[in-house]
């Protein structure tokens, strides 16, 4: 396993995938300068790196491309930024690398076009440098391009993403047909809430048929249109604000402790979420023009979804509370209103438990991220994530299925003494 700080590593788990694995440059170097062309791409044995370039120099020394091991690069940061930082030149022309390439410039010829392609014999990270050892200035435009066997675009980590999105598809549409379907045959005792339910699980099957199709394009292609890259992160911020306004709602018990909500609580709930869904759009946009604003967009999404995570745990706890002291004060007999309350008392209890899975998944898959697995085996990390998220979809559809309150009272009533 690789040895990186642990910043670095959680930056990366919420980085999302670009829009194209074909990446393009244009600087000006200037003595014992470095450009980073790749940065830790999973690479198998037998896979090409291609680099197109135009080079412009005041003198004839040569630029080189350093393509280095997940393990040469460690030691390169630790150079330049550790206690016993070497010189930089030093780094930069002298530090040990597994591929070095020359770029030169002809004699009386102060610029060139050309294309270096290579290949690695061992699976690893690799992250690749354009470096610049002259007295003068190197003026480059780059554009670099890797590609696994047998023909993917995509790291070796998330070649494995293609099937699990199409697997991920087909159960998602086939839990939304059945819960559909469940809702058609109980239509004389649906609550709304069930309906929010629907919209939630169409929500994530655009979701996921989008970010599937996403990927296939970019494993084939190596690019995607920009617009298809924003609707597939509208899409993932959409049905993320859909599927927390659904557990609000479930949590505040609307339609299934009380029929509706006090018009303070439909202001204020309108009002985050349409600042939420507003700040995520906003997100988007600022992540696909690259400004420097994006942190201020990010910090903003996640107080917000804070604050909404807070009002579910406080809602969900007090219609807890507020069912079991009912049922605590219920008169004797055993009756049938009591058995309503037990089943509901029930419901929040399960969903409270679901809830606090969904609260607790991410830090416990970020732990098994940084201690059990190795980079090759990034995908299981997204796997297990999906599976889990998954089955806490299936555990509240099945506590809050819509059924008639016959089967709960019917064991009360005369007929059945």
């Amino acid at each position: 396993m690789r040895s990186r700080p642990l910043a670095l590593l959680v930056l990366s788990v919420g980085c999302p995938l670009v829009c194209s694995l074909i990446s393009k440059h244009d600087a000006e170097l200037a003595p014992l300068e470095s450009l980073k062309l790749l940065d830790d791409v999973g690479l198998a044995a037998g896979a090409t790196i291609s680099v197109e370039f135009t080079l412009s120099a005041s003198d004839a020394s040569p630029a080189y491309l350093l393509l280095l091991t997940s393990e040469q690069s460690t030691g390169w940061y630790d150079n330049i930024h550790g206690d016993t930082a070497m010189q930089e030149g030093y780094v930069v022309c002298g530090s040990p690398s597994y591929g070095r390439y020359e770029l030169t410039l002809p004699d009386n010829v102060t610029a060139v076009d050309g294309n270096r392609s290579f290949s690695v014999q061992h699976t690893d990270l690799y992250t690749l440098h354009v470096a610049y050892c002259g007295a003068g200035r190197l003026r480059c435009r780059l554009r670099t391009a890797f590609m696994n066997p047998p023909r993917n675009h995509l790291a070796i980590e998330n070649v494995m993403s293609v099937p699990l999105y199409k697997g991920l598809l087909a159960t998602y549409t086939g839990l939304a047909a059945l819960w559909c379907a469940e809702c058609w045959l109980m239509r004389q005792f649906i609550l709304p809430v069930h309906l929010g339910c629907v919209l939630s699980l169409l929500a994530k099957c655009v979701e996921i048929a989008i970010q599937h199709q996403y990927l296939l394009l970019l494993n084939k292609e190596g690019a995607v249109d920009e617009g298809f890259w924003v609707v597939k992160e509208l899409s993932a911020s959409l049905s993320q604000a859909v599927f927390l306004c659904v557990l609000l709602l479930i949590s505040l018990g609307w339609t299934m402790t009380r029929d509706h909500l006090t018009p303070r609580e439909r202001y204020v709930l309108g009002g985050i979420f349409g600042v939420y869904i507003a700040i995520l759009g906003l997100k988007v946009d600022c992540e696909r023009g690259g400004g420097d604003t994006c942190q201020a967009f990010v910090l903003s999404e996640y107080v917000i979804r804070s604050l909404i995570l807070l009002a579910i745990i406080v809602a969900m706890n007090f219609n807890i509370t507020h069912l079991r002291q009912g049922v605590n004060d219920m008169p004797p007999p055993i009756n049938a209103a009591l058995a309503v309350q037990y089943s509901k008392l029930h419901q929040f209890q399960v969903f409270r438990w679901a809830f606090l899975a969904y609260l607790l998944s991410p830090t416990a898959l970020l732990i098994i991220k940084v201690t059990v697995l190795s980079w090759e085996y990034e995908w299981l990390n997204e796997y297990a994530s999906h599976v889990l998220f998954l089955v806490i979809h299936v555990v509240v559809a099945a506590t809050l299925a819509p059924s008639p309150s016959a089967l709960i009272t019917q064991g009360f009533t005369t007929a059945h003494r």
